[in-house]
């Protein structure tokens, strides 16, 4: 009597341990981004609703190489910062690389990355329309949780400095050609096999 519920123990069916040889990842998120320093961006403008979109090829266990694409939305509400605009539309597209530092029972990830690639400002005032554009630099750490196989959610910060190709007068200049951008973001995680 004392052995028969030990056997029925024994004879549950065990957790499904997750597969981790994954090809590949595609994450979704949604962030609030926040500009800071002696730029525009953080003086002249009210920052809201980030997207982002990120694409990972798994190199090895502990190493992704993809792509990320970040937009979001400025209101100018210090028009003596900016000039003559009235908003701006603000789209991020790199190559990044991650790597991760943490990795508990194939379940929780901790990683970290840097990406290259350009920045574009897509500025409007009444009818008008006109852009600025430049190179950019991301970096950025990630943890997240994988629910199931297939499907996982994570929290995000991204940090974006832009240098930004604008032709200004030399007492204005630096505030114009580079931003530093901060963004939080909470998202879903999808993986492939």
């Amino acid at each position: 009597m004392l052995f028969l519920p030990l056997s029925l123990l024994f004879g549950q069916e065990e957790q499904k341990e997750l597969q981790w040889d994954i090809l590949g990842e595609l994450s979704i998120a949604y962030g609030i981004p926040s500009s800071y320093g002696n730029n525009f961006l953080a003086e002249g403008y009210d920052l809201r609703n980030a997207t982002n979109i990120t694409a990972n090829v798994l190199e090895s266990p502990k190493w992704l190489i993809g792509g990320q694409w970040s937009f979001f939305k400025g209101d100018v509400v210090d028009i003596s910062k900016v000039g003559g605009i009235d908003n701006s539309r603000i789209t991020h597209l790199y190559v990044t690389g991650s790597y991760s530092i943490l990795e508990h029972k194939k379940r929780i990830t901790l990683r970290t990355g840097l990406g290259i690639g350009y920045a574009l400002y897509r500025h409007e005032k009444d009818a008008a329309k006109f852009r600025d554009d430049g190179f950019s630099i991301l970096a950025k750490i990630d943890l997240g949780y994988r629910i199931s196989n297939s499907f996982g959610v994570f929290l995000k910060l991204d940090h974006y400095m832009d240098l930004l190709s604008i032709d200004a007068a030399p007492e204005i200049e630096n505030s114009l050609k580079r931003t530093q951008t901060l963004v939080p973001f909470v998202g879903i995680r999808l993986y492939t096999f």
